[in-house]
């Protein structure tokens, strides 16, 4: 990890007026989860007992071998491109390159409304949280947010590659093919900044999940760490020998909040860890053998999925970054999302979403 504090290539981007009073909020709002995590953390560590640990995980691996598909769905006639699953309303969003949204029972599969937004062709990210906030992101270089079937839409940029949702809900960031991501604020709907550092299109985003850092990944092969409380790029994953070599399609940030993981066109499943002063990743994970499109840790911490263009769903385990099982489907997966720690869904070119889960 190579730190850019005293480097020629600092990007510093004004903002406006409004910026300030949200870098205040965030910075209270990061540090309390910051201290709720690090409690939690040290309450586990005083109580923790290797046996039962080791029983328990073993326990959870052979659950996660015994899923298997439950189920497929065809929407569209266009690629499944995104998914997002609404906890709150236990509704599955999947967006479609045929410019629409389908809202699915996640366990049934069962299409309960239909979203068009106007004027997308194709849509490539889907948000949905909250009571009913669908907000969607596409090739046309404009995001629309739906709230309470109020729909606004922000000012066109370029086309936006993915979008990430801060954890206090009231921001959204958008990678974009102007080589920036912005930074959007959903009170307002306003866009109030757009940040420059990448050479090449950005590909995809994660927020820490304390919510004071954002990660955005690029075609240029390289991660960027971005410090929301200030602006400041902190930090940089970039290794020519060890690193991707390709567009960087995916990042996720496993809870313990100093483990970052990223994947690509290259293939590579790397590990990062913040508290590392090398910029050599802590693992490289032989996952899949081309493309991988997206990557997510389950709530308990114990499990990373990934899916790629290998048609292969590869779940590893982070107590050792140790393979547990894959699952194989027929076509390229485009998305991956759990909706718990035993059950998730994949879309992907054979335009369709599939339920996987424990007989």
């Amino acid at each position: 990890m190579s730190s850019d504090s005293d480097s020629d290539t600092d990007f510093f981007t004004p903002g406006p007026e409004a910026l300030l009073p949200i870098r205040r909020s965030l910075a209270s709002f990061s540090l309390q989860r910051a201290s709720n995590r690090l409690n939690n953390s040290y309450r586990a560590t005083t109580t923790f007992d290797r046996t039962s640990t080791l029983i328990a995980r073993r326990t959870y691996y052979d659950t996660i071998r015994s899923i298997s598909l439950a189920g497929s769905q065809t929407l569209s006639n266009r690629y499944i491109s995104s998914l997002a699953y609404n906890n709150k309303t236990d509704t599955l969003a999947a967006a479609s390159w045929d410019g629409s949204v389908y809202l699915l029972n996640p366990h049934s599969l069962e299409i309960k409304s239909t979203y068009t937004p106007s004027k997308v062709q194709q849509i490539s990210d889907v948000l949905y949280f909250g009571d009913d906030i669908l907000i969607t992101a596409g090739h046309d270089g404009f995001i629309q947010i739906n709230k309470n079937n109020t729909i606004v839409q922000t000012p066109t940029i370029d086309r936006i590659h993915s979008l990430e949702l801060h954890p206090n809900e009231s921001l959204i960031f958008a990678a974009s093919a102007d080589y920036t991501w912005h930074f959007i604020d959903l009170q307002t709907s306003q866009i109030l900044y757009s940040q420059e550092g990448h050479i090449g299109p950005v590909t995809s985003l994660a927020t820490h999940p304390d919510g004071s850092l954002l990660a955005s990944g690029s075609k240029d092969t390289s991660i960027m760490l971005w410090d929301l409380r200030s602006g400041i790029n902190i930090s940089s994953f970039v290794d020519s020998s060890n690193g991707h070599t390709g567009t960087v399609h995916s990042l996720a940030w496993r809870h313990n909040g100093y483990h970052l993981a990223s994947a690509g066109a290259d293939g590579q499943l790397l590990i990062w860890d913040l508290r590392a002063k090398s910029n050599t990743p802590l693992a490289s994970i032989p996952a899949h053998s081309t493309l991988i499109s997206s990557i997510k840790f389950t709530e308990n911490d114990m499990c990373l999925l990934s899916a790629g263009y290998d048609g292969v769903i590869n779940a590893t385990a982070t107590d050792s970054w140790a393979h547990i099982t894959k699952f194989k489907s027929l076509d390229k997966i485009m998305d991956l999302v759990p909706i718990n720690d035993n059950t998730f869904l994949t879309s992907g070119w054979d335009r369709s979403v599939k339920l996987y889960t424990v007989d």
